[in-house]
């Protein structure tokens, strides 16, 4: 009975945020710690949900992915250049910090990852702000999510190498998603545009992963791969749409499980502060990266300004890295109130 209660919690702290006009999963983090105060434990239901959030997180990404736009250089070297920078400063702020305070416990490899941890943007804040403007199909909307979706497979292709496992012989079966698009396209149009093409994506995400993680590559990596395949068709959009808040829902057993691993010390929450606050520089070097590559004033300044701002891909790096041992839990704690702030 107390995964309801998780649930319930969890509910009322997305609403409080909503409440002050801020992402609801400011509220599930902050759910996460209220649990743990509490002196709650996650059950196998919470994990289960978290995970199926994340690889439905990646198969729309898969399904949103449009090549002629990310090779265009104002998409792809904007973004590639903005991370490494990102990335060298953070590295920068994250050693001066440890020598100032002392005692922060990480290692070199470890301050590189939190720093490539934070190089990304949301892309669930930045599409519910351009919803929210009505600026969904404006050209400033397909700047910055050319950039989050470059982002998000740089992300994906870490998680990827990350995961250490050796692709059997056997995973050339994911190739034969490619000569059986014509028919899952074919099911997608006999689904219609309601709750079938929904279950028929949340089918292709899980049947991907699970065929991935039988050949030996991450099930992850795998649903992106099948979105990928599906890519450049009108249905294929409307079943990313149709999937973005089941994707929502899912992960909110991915934000509890953040925050029930509780507060970080005060060392540790003045580095979250400090690094939490970065995000209000990213614009700053988007803008000039947009307007060299030939992105007029306006729409550079419209697209950099709604991408200051932390990734949930951020907690995911990190907490694969607590996970592995090469962070400690707090810096998942200090990811969580960086990306909030």
């Amino acid at each position: 009975m107390i995964e309801p209660l998780i649930l319930f919690i969890a509910l009322l702290c997305g609403m409080l945020a909503r409440a002050f006009k801020l992402p609801a999963l400011i509220g599930y983090l902050a759910a996460g710690f209220v649990l743990h105060e509490l002196a709650m434990e996650s059950g196998p239901l919470i994990d289960q949900l978290a995970d199926i959030g994340i690889t439905l997180m990646l198969f729309t990404i898969g399904l949103k992915l449009v090549p002629k736009q990310l090779l265009a250089p104002q998409i792809w070297l904007t973004t590639l250049i903005h991370m490494g920078i990102s990335i060298l400063g953070i590295v920068a702020l994250i050693s001066l910090m440890t020598v100032l305070l002392g005692t922060i416990a990480i290692d070199q490899k470890g301050v590189w990852l939190v720093a490539f941890a934070l190089s990304f943007s949301s892309t669930v804040f930045v599409i519910q702000v351009l919803q929210e403007r009505g600026e969904a199909a404006s050209t400033q909307a397909h700047i910055a999510v050319g950039i989050l979706i470059v982002q998000d497979l740089v992300a994906v292709s870490f998680l990827a190498i990350s995961a250490g496992k050796i692709p059997q012989w056997s995973a050339v079966l994911l190739l034969l998603i490619i000569p059986m698009r014509p028919a899952v396209l074919r099911l997608m149009q006999l689904a219609g545009y309601g709750e079938l093409l929904t279950l028929l994506g949340l089918a292709l995400a899980l049947g991907a992963a699970a065929v991935s993680e039988w050949v030996g590559i991450k099930g992850d990596l795998g649903a992106l791969f099948v979105g990928a395949v599906l890519a450049g068709h009108p249905k294929s959009k409307a079943m990313a749409s149709n999937l973005v808040h089941l994707k929502d829902l899912f992960l909110i057993g991915f934000f509890l499980s953040i925050g029930l691993g509780g507060w970080p010390d005060i060392d540790m929450m003045m580095i979250a502060v400090l690094l939490g606050l970065t995000a209000a520089c990213k614009p700053w070097l988007y803008f000039p990266l947009l307007t060299r590559l030939h992105a007029s004033p306006r729409h550079a300044v419209l697209s950099a300004s709604v991408l200051a701002n932390h990734s949930e891909f951020g907690l995911i790096v990190v907490g694969l890295a607590v996970a592995t041992g090469t962070l400690s839990p707090d810096w998942a704690s200090a990811m969580s109130i960086a990306l909030a702030i």
